[in-house]
């Protein structure tokens, strides 16, 4: 069974005196990795030492701490735990494109991941239980209640019981490369407004009041849906891979990829773009579009990528002080802790949008099964 490896995310020493932090810093926040805060001494006060961190920077620190996505390719380095809260917020600032979309793959693919990391986690458990039912063994009473718990996460029905077998098409990841790619694609990038604004990454709608939204610029009268927005980039990856894996509208993607799972092949991004028609409504237009970004940015080497390994809180707490304050001081930063959490500025409303909205996203806001209506029962398999 895979385990997340325990840490902490880091929060430095409030100031001297209790002075306020300006606006506009960065913050490293501390929570473990159940989500919960917590300080690097285990407290909750909330104190931070704030910095900023722009774009640029980020690339900077990717290069101090040695995360070079050839390394990542090759297999040669595993991917840091770094997770950022928000994406930077002047991606279309660094004029090399190459440098942009690295920022930004070197951003997504950790958060890409985790995510796969928990799924995985939870599908060895699932797999266990499954192969005990067909040798004839019925789970013990806390797997069964497990069991439940699982598949009503993950939307199946359990009139008279949980079929494992069932549950365990939906409970997979979603390979690295198909994920970048459609992050890629209705994002531009990173630099979309949608993005920028609300970290909606993948294009999913809403009409529910229950979720926050951005309405695109081109929606019609009397239309009320929008563009999902999340509090943090990772919730949006979780969203993301939590709809393929139960929206009905992608009983084919969980098909063939259960598919590739009896032929014991690899759960290729390529291969499995193809099941994705109706993500978008320009249907096979839009798979050949995710294949081009693939292609073009070579992101199927990263469906190998591995994160490292476990980690003690307190070297990793050292780490992150080093790195914060290198970066203040503009020298080389110390090694990158295994897990860590920038937060960045809080976005403002403004009358100037913040970035661009790519064709993609504002041509198909007419797209119903991107959308994770609230209380909508998905389809069985």
């Amino acid at each position: 069974m895979l385990e997340v490896p325990t840490g902490v995310r880091i929060t430095l020493p409030a100031r001297p005196g209790g002075a306020d932090t300006p606006d506009g810093k960065t913050a490293l926040a501390a929570v473990g990795t159940d989500g919960s805060d917590a300080g690097t001494d285990g407290s909750t006060d909330g104190s931070e030492e704030r910095v900023r961190l722009d774009a640029r920077m980020l690339l900077d620190l990717f290069h101090a701490n040695d995360y070079r996505i050839d390394a990542v390719r090759s297999g040669e380095l595993p991917v840091p735990r770094l997770v950022l809260n928000d994406l930077p917020p002047a991606l279309t600032e660094i004029a090399d494109s190459s440098e942009r979309k690295a920022v930004f793959v070197k951003t997504m693919l950790p958060l890409v991941l985790i995510a796969n990391e928990r799924i995985e986690r939870d599908r060895a458990r699932l797999q266990k239980l499954h192969a005990q039912r067909e040798a004839g063994h019925e789970p013990a009473p806390q797997d069964r209640v497990w069991l439940e718990q699982i598949a009503a996460q993950y939307g199946l029905e359990t009139d008279g019981g949980v079929d494992t077998r069932a549950l365990l098409r939906r409970v997979d990841i979603v390979p690295p490369s198909l994920a970048l790619a459609q992050a890629a694609e209705e994002s531009g990038w990173g630099t979309s407004r949608f993005a920028q604004q609300g970290n909606a990454l993948f294009g999913q709608l809403t009409w529910s009041e229950e979720h926050e939204g951005i309405v695109p610029r081109n929606r019609r009268a009397g239309e009320s849906h929008r563009y999902r927005s999340f509090d943090d980039v990772q919730a949006s990856v979780d969203a993301y891979i939590h709809n393929l894996n139960t929206h009905a509208a992608y009983l084919p993607f969980r098909t063939q990829r259960a598919s590739l799972r009896r032929q014991g092949r690899p759960l290729d991004g390529y291969t499995l773009a193809a099941a994705l028609e109706r993500y978008s409504e320009r249907g096979a237009d839009y798979v050949r579009a995710i294949r081009a970004v693939m292609r073009s940015s070579r992101l199927r080497d990263f469906d190998n990528a591995v994160l490292n390994g476990a980690w003690t809180a307190p070297d990793a707490a050292e780490a992150a002080e080093a790195m914060v304050r290198n970066a203040v001081a503009g020298t080389a930063a110390g090694p990158m802790p295994a897990v860590q959490t920038v937060a960045l500025p809080p976005r403002k409303p403004s009358a100037t949008p913040v970035g661009t909205e790519t064709a993609s996203a504002e041509a198909t806001s007419t797209q119903a099964t991107r959308t994770e209506a609230a209380g909508a029962p998905a389809a069985g398999e």
